[in-house]
Order: structure tokens, then sequence, then C-alpha cells
């Protein structure tokens, strides 16, 4: 009978995390974020559907938008292969979480600093699915401003 509640015991707390985990797709963001301070190329590819797409835009002085595509893969490997020095820093303000399982949208606003000087800030735009029991990013775009914050 104790053998049964110590199994019951860790099957709800197995669920619970699931559905921490499911419930929390911010979570999916700060991992890769953590991914990305660390240069760690397998995790950071790890948090990318295989259908991923990356974009950026920025608004350019003269009032005109530049609009381009990466490839994840690309990114990727030179975020993992960047040099120690300077060091990269994006500071994230308060997210806005929108849900509607299986996918999720992330909105949250950055300042991003090279060798802890201001080099620009914008939003992150994530669009997540649920699958394969966790959230992967599949649309990533950020924008650009080089004014200060």
């Amino acid at each position: 009978m104790l053998r049964h509640f110590f199994l019951l015991l860790l099957w709800g707390t197995s669920l619970g995390y699931a559905q921490t985990d499911r419930a929390d797709p911010y979570s999916a963001i700060t991992a890769f974020f953590e991914a990305f301070h660390q240069a760690d190329g397998p995790a950071l590819a790890a948090a990318w559907h295989p259908e991923a797409r990356l974009y950026s835009t920025q608004l350019l002085p003269d009032g005109s938008n530049r609009f381009w595509a990466a490839v994840v893969a690309d990114f990727v490997q030179a975020v993992a292969q960047r040099p120690a020095a300077p060091t990269w820093e994006e500071q994230l303000d308060q997210p806005t979480v929108l849900l509607d399982f299986p996918m999720a949208q992330v909105w949250v606003p950055y300042r991003f600093y090279r060798a802890g000087e201001f080099s620009h800030r914008g939003t992150n735009n994530f669009l997540l699915l649920w699958e394969n029991g966790r959230w992967q990013i599949l649309h990533l775009i950020d924008t650009r401003l080089t004014d200060r914050p």
C-alpha cells in the first residue's frame, strides 16, 4: 500500500511539472536567452522548431524600414562561435504572454549591450508551438532601434 502511495505521489508530481511547463511558454524564452548568453550552440539549437523562421526589422533614420530574414542554423552557429569579447547581453523587460494551447505568443521588449555599452533596443515577438512535450520557437521577429532606451 505504501508503495502505491509513493508511485501515485511521483506520478502526480511529474504530471504537475508537465502542466507547469505547458502553462509557461515564457520558460522557453528564458532558456533560449540563457543559451544565447552562454553561447551554448546545442541548447540554442534545441529551442527552435524544425520549421522555424527568424526575422529582424529596423526603422532607419530616414523613416524607411529595413527588413531581413536569417537562417536559424546560421544564427545558432554565429552565437555559438562568437568570441568571448566583446560580451553580448540582452536585457529583457516585462513580457506579454498570450496562450491558446498549443500556441503561444510572447512579446518582450529588450535592450542589447555589447561590451557593456548600449547597442540597440527593440521588441522580440516570439511565436511558440507546444510539440513533443515542450515549447519550441516557431517564429521570431525583432525590432531594432538605436536611440537610447
